[in-house]
């Protein structure tokens, strides 16, 4: 339990009931600090404990006072910067509802070691929608109700009736079933909006394909693609010491950065996750040039970053970047926000040549490497690290490029252009190099 929450439970009683009634509540709670900090770590029984003495000294039901503390935490998150985040998730209440998970991902940056409860809406209609919440803490469900009625009114000017259908216990989570009721006019729009266009574009699915090729990707085998992995180091450090708002700016900042470049180069954004950012080569179209494409794009990665800084002490941002070849499966998956993956070893095999990389550093494994006998681009060999399922890979540095008179350029920061000059590219390393052995977690 973050002290973000024990904060604002602190500061509701404080404001709501005054200074007197919070030493009692303290006293009787038998919790020993006076304030607490928001990113630290408390015992889970805290809220409750608090909550309870508050309720009995001050004579408010439980459930009242836990609603209440909902609607003022709304109000409370706003001096960190938080209430900005909750706006941008949505232009309507249903987006909002809808995003929920979502937006605990974006606190995640900040406390990585959050334990949030779990949301998903059923059964949508223009009046509302039934929500599923479901936690392992117990006793919150009025808390929840709280911030889901302010959230309409503070957000989106719109009345919000919290109607609990069902409560249970299942294992150890808490499931609740709630019916939403308001006015959805946006998904009455967008209902109507699809009739009219079944109506107007009555075109067939070929069609449709046609238009946008990826789709047909459904359940494809690619024999031979490069992927690449890159996430920024230190990162759940920074978000410890910036506020959420500049971790989404950093992001954006850079994820621009690199959609531009992969445009340059030719290479398929999958997806970003936190601060890890994905893309392929040879998917959905297919090249034998996925490798070069792959290394292209990680050296104008690690040549680029160095522009941003990071937010947190006004330094450069530093990445590491990983690259593995092979074969993959790619297919659209999901019902409710269906997505387009890669799946198969090759995946994990390059999200590993990441994760045992350095900063500032481009590990590829063997496999990228025989893809690039002959290429323009400089090596080093590293030497083998074992991976998950104790899989020994072989791997390299990619230090650079030669330009078409064979002078070295597009140096890697961490080797530069003098100290790469007289290397050459080898397909077979010497056996004289030593190998070491990286675990991966």
């Amino acid at each position: 339990m973050y002290g973000l929450l024990c904060e604002s439970l602190h500061d509701f009683i404080k404001e709501s009931y005054g200074d007197d009634v919070w030493k009692l509540v303290r006293e009787h709670a038998d919790v020993q600090l006076h304030s607490f900090v928001t990113h630290e770590v408390y015992s889970e029984n805290v809220i409750p404990r608090i909550a309870m003495a508050a309720s009995e000294i001050t004579g408010t039901p439980y459930s009242e006072l836990m609603n209440s503390w909902g609607v003022y935490f709304l109000g409370f998150v706003g001096k960190y910067g938080y209430d900005r985040i909750l706006k941008v998730l949505g232009r309507h209440v249903r987006d909002f509802v809808n995003g929920l998970d979502n937006l605990h991902e974006y606190l995640r940056f900040s406390y990585p070691k959050v334990q949030p409860p779990t949301f998903f809406c059923q059964e949508e209609s223009a009046t509302g929608v039934t929500l599923h919440y479901r936690s392992k803490r117990k006793g919150y469900l009025h808390y929840a109700m709280g911030q889901l009625r302010q959230m309409g009114k503070q957000f989106y000017d719109t009345d919000i009736h919290v109607e609990v259908l069902s409560e249970q216990s299942v294992g150890d989570y808490s499931h609740v079933t709630m019916r939403l009721n308001f006015d959805n006019s946006a998904y009455r729009y967008i209902q109507e909006k699809d009739t009219d266009e079944q109506e107007m574009l009555p075109f067939t699915s070929d069609f449709f394909f046609e238009l946008f090729p990826f789709n047909i990707v459904f359940r494809q085998v690619f024999p031979d693609v490069t992927i690449l992995f890159s996430d920024v180091v230190g990162f759940t450090r920074i978000c410890s010491h910036i506020t959420p708002m500049q971790v989404v700016s950093m992001l954006n900042t850079m994820y621009t950065l690199f959609d531009t470049l992969s445009e340059k180069h030719r290479v398929f954004k999958v997806e970003t996750i936190g601060d890890a950012y994905m893309v392929v080569a040879g998917v959905p179209k297919k090249t034998k040039y996925h490798a070069h494409n792959i290394c292209d794009m990680a050296l104008d990665m690690v040549q680029s970053i160095g522009h941003l800084k990071d937010p947190s002490t006004g330094s450069n941002i530093q990445i590491r970047v990983g690259v593995h070849s092979g074969m993959v499966v790619a297919g659209v998956v999901g019902h409710k926000m269906p997505r387009f993956g890669l799946y198969g070893d090759t995946v994990h095999s390059a999200s590993a040549m990441e994760s045992n990389g350095k900063e500032m550093h481009i590990q590829l494994s063997g496999a990228t490497y025989e893809h690039l006998t002959h290429s323009p681009f400089i090596f080093e060999r590293r030497g083998t690290i074992t991976i998950k399922g104790n899989v020994e890979i072989e791997t390299y540095w990619l230090k650079g490029k030669r330009d078409k008179d064979g002078n070295a350029q597009s140096a890697c920061p961490q080797f530069d252009t003098q100290t790469i000059s007289t290397s050459t590219l080898s397909p077979h390393p010497s056996p004289g190099n030593k190998s070491l052995s990286v675990s991966h977690p």
